[in-house]
């Protein structure tokens, strides 16, 4: 019989159970982006990053204690696609240096790959979904990976969606795909959904390691309730590190003031 994994539905929206991969295709992968033809360069990686490292816990922990999480940070698809190449380094650098902590505190055996040290091994590509969908191709064949983590928005899907799903779908069934939320981009009483992993020029995004003050309203408890509920309840089974959240969060009791420690907890960081 074929092992199959239900997954908390608010945090993988595109079904509620993958099956078991192939021994040798235990590991998972995600992709950071740092540009945006309407934003430009990103100042920074958002706390919506979050979402896709709670995901990727529940899914290497259910696929074993040896499957790994590889994390690409896209420097050198943002130089192709117009950005400085000084200040990619430095962006890449802030990068690293904010991942690391929620690595160590989730538990995660996990690999930071710039795609400009893999360029050369996949091939030089003028279209970016040519090179997106080339680097998944090279953590299926050289890296072991079955299961890609990605994000996407409640929107259906269609030609015009520029989430995850539009380079997922020429991929196709290489490998098994789970989905994130989107990361949320609020400006007054406006909030729309947006990548989780890159903050743009930072209006109205949480930035790890920002002094911003958090607009806390109930779209963004909403959001944010399921993925600090996982984390919770990881702590409790021994699976993550105690500092993930702070101590004295009860959801059962309070919600709204335990989403709102979690994220000002989180967004502090560094």
């Amino acid at each position: 019989m074929t092992e199959t994994v239900a997954v908390r539905p608010t945090l993988v929206w595109n079904g509620d159970e993958i099956t078991m991969p192939e021994e040798g295709s235990r590991n998972c992968y995600m992709g950071l982006g740092m540009w945006s033809r309407t934003s430009g360069l990103s100042v920074g990686l958002p706390i919506d990053v979050i979402h896709m490292l709670v995901l990727a816990k529940v899914a290497t922990r259910w696929m074993g204690d040896k499957s790994k999480l590889y994390i690409l940070i896209a420097d050198g698809m943002a130089i192709s696609e117009g950005a400085d190449p000084e200040e990619v380094r430095k962006i890449t650098e802030i990068y690293k240096r904010s991942l690391q902590p929620y690595i160590d505190m989730l538990f995660l055996k996990a690999k930071i790959v710039c795609f400009s040290d893999i360029e050369t091994l996949i091939g030089i590509s003028e279209s970016y979904t040519a090179r997106q969908t080339a680097v998944t191709k090279f953590m299926k064949m050289r890296k072991g990976v079955g299961v890609k983590i990605g994000w996407k928005t409640t929107l259906p899907f269609s030609e015009h969606c520029w989430d995850e799903r539009r380079f997922d779908k020429i991929t196709g069934r290489d490998l098994q795909y789970l989905y994130s939320k989107a990361g949320l981009k609020i400006c007054g009483d406006s909030m729309s959904q947006v990548p989780p992993y890159s903050g743009g020029g930072g209006e109205g995004r949480d930035i790890i390691g920002s002094s911003a003050e958090l607009v806390i309203n109930r779209g963004r408890i909403n959001h944010w309730v399921e993925t600090v509920k996982a984390c919770s309840d990881l702590i409790k089974e021994g699976e993550v590190g105690l500092r993930m959240l702070p101590v004295g969060i009860d959801l059962n009791r309070n919600r709204i003031c335990g989403v709102k420690l979690a994220l000002n907890h989180w967004i502090a960081i560094k």
